[in-house]
């Protein structure tokens, strides 16, 4: 870990030290907790596995080794490969 610091106004300060005394846990425990929910929500769409969509295409079925072709094939047809 890295260690920082930071400047909190009066009231944002009570309020964070009470909610942590209420849960038993340190301030740092929850400004991480916090931190980290906050980077979560903050990822925008084509932070994912969106960024890859579109960029390949199929291999054509010639291509596909024996046991992915039944695979495919099952996956085509709607139906469950045994």
């Amino acid at each position: 870990m890295i260690r920082t610091q930071i400047q909190l106004e009066n009231d944002v300060y009570g309020q964070l030290r009470q909610f942590a005394v209420q849960r038993h846990r340190s301030m740092a425990a929850c400004i991480r907790d916090a931190i980290g929910l906050f980077l979560v929500q903050a990822k925008g769409p084509g932070d994912d596995l969106s960024d890859i969509a579109g960029k390949f295409k199929p291999l054509p079925m010639d291509d596909i080794k024996g046991h992915d072709r039944f695979w495919a094939e099952a996956s085509i047809k709607g139906r469950r490969a045994p």
